[in-house]
This record gives structure tokens, sequence and C-alpha cells, in this order.
């Protein structure tokens, strides 16, 4: 039905099929998996590299049409789930910025790779898309965070593991904790 049909049968797609899957499901992190298909299969290729040839009233409508499916479904567990680039689009469509919108599909048109910017000794891995720390965007820092399974590819990143704050504190009991005498036991 909507391989073939206009943008508009295409949002109502994403309605129905949003709608259906808050009405089966209640609210929290297994609805959020589930509503990850409607916005990464329907709702964003609307905003691909596409959109900068539709005309500004077909950019204008299309933005009205996903404002009320952004502001019922988009959370941040529905973010945390797609990649960079595509939580970034989605972002910036849910916060009606398609100026901003528009300097991130040229981008992406010309494909260029993002750059890396690797925080906390190799744990935390930025991709350094258009409008990255850009204070008059006022995009958050956490739109651009790559979750690990995207970050593994950049060379320099490093999995988690414990939190610094717990190491230093088991390394802190570890010192105070009395030394253990160990000598050799001499069995007769």
């Amino acid at each position: 039905m909507t391989k073939s049909g206009s943008y508009t049968l295409r949002f109502d797609s994403a309605r129905a099929l949003m709608n259906l899957v808050a009405e089966m499901v209640p609210a929290g992190p297994r609805r959020d998996m589930l509503m990850v298909r409607p916005f990464l299969v329907t709702l964003l290729p609307q905003f691909g590299p596409r959109y900068l040839r539709d005309s500004e009233e077909v950019r204008r409508h299309k933005l009205e049409l996903a404002k009320p499916l952004m502001d019922a479904y988009w959370t941040d567990e529905v973010a945390r789930r797609l990649r960079v680039d595509e939580r970034l689009r989605l972002h910036l469509v849910a916060e009606e910025r398609p100026e901003l919108l528009a300097d991130v599909l040229d981008f992406l048109r010309a494909k260029k790779q993002a750059a890396a910017l690797l925080e906390k000794r190799g744990r935390r891995v930025y991709l350094a898309y258009p409008h990255f720390r850009d204070a008059a965007a006022g995009i958050p820092d956490s739109v651009y965070l790559a979750e690990p399974r995207e970050a593994r590819a950049f060379p320099g990143y490093r999995e988690g593991g414990l939190d610094s704050f717990v190491r230093r504190a088991l390394r802190k009991a570890r010192r105070m904790l009395p030394a253990r005498d160990v000598r050799p036991t001499v069995v007769a």
C-alpha cells in the first residue's frame, strides 16, 4: 500500500501502526522497542535526502503530519535504539527544526563520514554530525552519543566495564583492609 502511494499514505500507515502498538502494549520499554519499526521504516524515509527536493509546502506538511506522532510516541528509549544519524534526523523533526535538518541531510547526501570524538578514556563515542556542540543549535550531546553497537566500529573505543566511581571505591576498600600475612605453611 505505501510503496507506490503518496507521502500522506505513509504517514497514515505509520499512525495506524503506532496506534495499534499503543493499544496493545502499555507504555514502557517493550512498547518503545516495538515503536522503533514504525519510526525507522515508515517515518524516517520521509525525512531522508529526498526531503531536500520537496517543495517548501510539502516539507511543512510533512512536519505537520509527523508532529502528533512525535509528540505521542517519541521517547528517549526509542531514540536510544536508533543509530546516531537516524536519531538526529528524528530529533530535529520532533523539535520542528527544518533548517537544521536540511544541513544534516546535505551532509548525509554527500556521503561524508562523521568524525568520532572519544571521551571518558574511549568509553564514550560522539559522532560529530553537523551542529554537534553548536550552542546556537541547542541540540543535546546525547543525540550524538553512539551506542556500543555503533561505537565498536571506531578505533580507540573501549567497552564500558565498571564505572570509574565503583572502581575507585573498590581500590580504596582494598587499601584500607589489613594486609593478609601470606606465608608458606609447612606440612609435616
